[in-house]
């Protein structure tokens, strides 16, 4: 069937003014025996319907409007048959065996029983059982309608997704833009922030995440929506649809994916240090929709298929066999396929040509880099300094250390001081453990960002993490975590663990003891 509603109109009309023509020959030359002139009255009234329904249809109605007039026409078509002579309806043979093979599965019953009187027929050269033929055209007619109520209903799914997925998309932008520090999209790499506008969470880095998704996802899916709109030309918006769906979805999930990296909830996919690394991967999150999409679009070519019609381009004699008939079928079929293989070879020719091949590597070049620079994450700042841990009480004074380490009170508050500096930490001071030397290899930067977590079993420690910028040329900084001992004494092994970029770089151990003679 045509693929555009004028197309369908106009195919519905042709299709009435045959019926018309067939009415006008019976009423020309009625058959004996038969109340045609009731039965042609019965006719024009049906086709009178379908008319009706073509040019008083809103566009919002177009599914129902065609549901209504193929039942009318169906109908109208089968009173007439009844009603023609036996040379009028051997004239009309050649559709009907169209319709029935086109339309019924070879396992229906209808369709070989059809096949067997068919074949009987053009045999003994008798008459055909009208009746049997006429079964046989009325069950492929329901068949293709229910093909189409598939279509119908498909259809108002994925217009519901679609929606479901637009509104999320600008709600999701809307709240970016409201509160930016809530979906925040920035990362941290070494000392600095780097978001998608500029260095700071802003009104509008949401929304252009989901831009560059949506420009992915179009780019991603308009070559299979393209594919399938060509090869089923047919009355239905599915195809646009499952493109548009990709639009809304793309824009969804570089939202997501972007939001998982920042956060670090994928391993090695952080420390994004470049506004152009950040959008480069929108793109690719929002060419990752086709991983959700594809199963719609599968299912929508099936249905589509479904409802296909071989075309038609050998008319069939009367005295014509089931030889010829497949003969002539497979030869279509191999012109078809040829003509198509030589379209498609044409099209790839045209997109090897030098422009359209060096912008293509240059793209696949730029992302091969950025998702390599990604995974590795960015690189270790070098540092050479020491680590120095202290414990002090709550007015602050230090807790000296004896010969076994540092002992506490039970159930009691405590300071644990970790300092970070390029220098040794001076004389005089009560160090829980000698400064330690912390060297670490890496490319030259002027601050480097540790994290610092420190472990101490049976002990709270509050914070659990912090992070601190030192320079590395005379720098020097300072964490406090918070403790609480046990209740219970003991002793107690600790740790303070130091990263960088999510990477372990060093480790601090000492010992504490909790006892009644702190």
């Amino acid at each position: 069937m045509p693929g555009s509603a004028e197309a369908w109109q106009e195919s519905a009309l042709g299709r009435i003014a045959a019926l018309k023509n067939l009415a006008a020959a019976i009423d020309a030359e009625p058959a004996e025996g038969k109340d045609a002139r009731e039965l042609l009255s019965r006719a024009e009234i049906h086709l009178a319907e379908a008319e009706d329904a073509i040019a008083g249809r809103p566009r919002l109605a177009q599914h129902r409007v065609l549901a209504y007039t193929s039942e009318r026409t169906d109908v109208a078509e089968i009173v007439l048959l009844r009603a023609a002579t036996h040379d009028q309806f051997m004239s009309y043979l050649p559709e009907i065996t169209h319709r029935v093979r086109t339309q019924l599965p070879p396992s229906d019953p209808l369709r070989e029983r059809f096949n067997e009187i068919l074949h009987r027929s053009r045999l003994e050269k008798g008459p055909l059982d009208r009746e049997v033929a006429i079964e046989a055209l009325h069950a492929a007619s329901e068949q293709g309608m229910r093909r189409w109520a598939h279509v119908r209903s498909l259809g108002r799914v994925l217009l519901l997704m679609l929606m479901v997925m637009t509104v999320s998309a600008c709600a999701v932008a809307a709240l970016g833009a409201w509160r930016p520090d809530v979906l925040n999209l920035c990362f941290e790499s070494g000392n600095r922030t780097t978001c998608p506008i500029g260095d700071a969470p802003r009104a509008g880095d949401v929304a252009l995440v989901e831009l560059f998704g949506m420009v992915g996802a179009t780019v991603f899916g308009v070559t299979p929506w393209l594919r399938r709109y060509h090869a089923t030309s047919v009355v239905s918006t599915l195809p646009f649809v499952c493109a548009v769906l990709k639009v809304p979805t793309g824009a969804l999930t570089a939202f997501l994916g972007l939001t998982l990296m920042a956060a670090d909830f994928l391993p090695g996919l952080g420390g994004l240090d470049s506004q152009s690394q950040i959008l480069s991967w929108a793109v690719i999150f929002g060419c990752a929709q086709e991983l959700l999409t594809r199963r719609v679009d599968s299912r929508a070519h099936q249905v589509l298929e479904a409802t296909m019609e071989p075309p038609v381009s050998v008319q069939v004699m009367d005295q014509w066999s089931d030889l010829l008939d497949q003969r002539l079928r497979e030869a279509e079929a191999n012109v078809s396929e040829t003509v198509g293989d030589l379209v498609q070879d044409r099209f790839r020719r045209g997109l090897r040509g030098p422009a359209v091949g060096a912008l293509v590597g240059t793209i696949a070049t730029a992302v091969g880099v950025s998702v390599q620079r990604s995974l590795r994450g960015p690189e270790i700042i070098a540092f050479s300094g020491f680590v120095t841990v202290t414990l002090h009480h709550p007015d602050g004074a230090s807790v000296e250390a004896g010969p076994a380490g540092p002992t506490l009170a039970p159930d009691s508050d405590y300071t644990l001081r970790v300092r970070v500096s390029t220098e040794e930490l001076a004389n005089g001071a009560a160090p829980a453990t000698p400064s330690e030397a912390m060297a670490i290899a890496g490319k030259t930067g002027e601050a480097a960002r540790f994290a610092l977590v420190p472990e101490i079993e049976g002990v709270t420690a509050r914070p659990g993490r912090r992070e601190v910028d030192v320079q590395t040329s005379q720098g020097a900084e300072v964490c406090d975590f918070e403790l609480h001992t046990p209740a219970r004494g003991g002793e107690c092994p600790a740790w303070v663990a130091i990263y960088q970029y999510a990477r372990l770089v060093h480790v601090v151990r000492f010992r504490l003891l909790v006892g009644a003679e702190a």
